[in-house]
């Protein structure tokens, strides 16, 4: 049985592409030696987001495309042009809180399959979820 710490009820989503095997055993083995509670989402590729867009099932809103971003910094997207691998690492983010949402967990870590110090970032979450917005009941 996990030892009751404050991350007990903290569950990892992480996004993961399927073409990437090595990363997905990566992740498995340091969250399950952390005794994380974990789900691993399928991260939304660029052939996912060109077959949403096509179908229409995705829609960009009014100045927004899809192309070659500018070499301006990508923190800043004034010109409105995302490339398909952003569009789909949001996508997959949304995918992941979705599925937080309707697994009713309490608290929730987002995750990309290539983050830095994991092991770090979750062991001391515990001091950094006072600090996150709350769900509404």
């Amino acid at each position: 049985m996990r030892e009751k710490t404050p991350l007990t009820n903290l569950h990892v989503f992480w996004i993961n592409l399927r073409e990437r095997p090595v990363r997905r055993a990566a992740m498995i083995a340091l969250l399950t030696s952390l005794g994380a509670s974990h789900t691993r989402i399928e991260a939304v590729g660029k052939d996912e987001v060109a077959h949403l867009l096509a179908s229409h099932a995705l829609h960009l809103l009014d100045g927004i495309s899809m192309g070659i971003p500018s070499a301006r910094s990508p923190v800043r997207r004034r010109d409105g042009v995302f490339s398909s691998a952003e569009v789909g690492c949001t996508l997959s983010h949304l995918r992941a809180i979705d599925a937080a949402w309707r697994m009713g967990v309490d608290q929730a870590l987002v995750m990309e399959d290539d983050v830095s110090n994991a092991s770090l970032l979750y062991t001391q979450a515990d001091t950094d979820l006072p600090c996150s917005p709350a769900v509404p009941a």
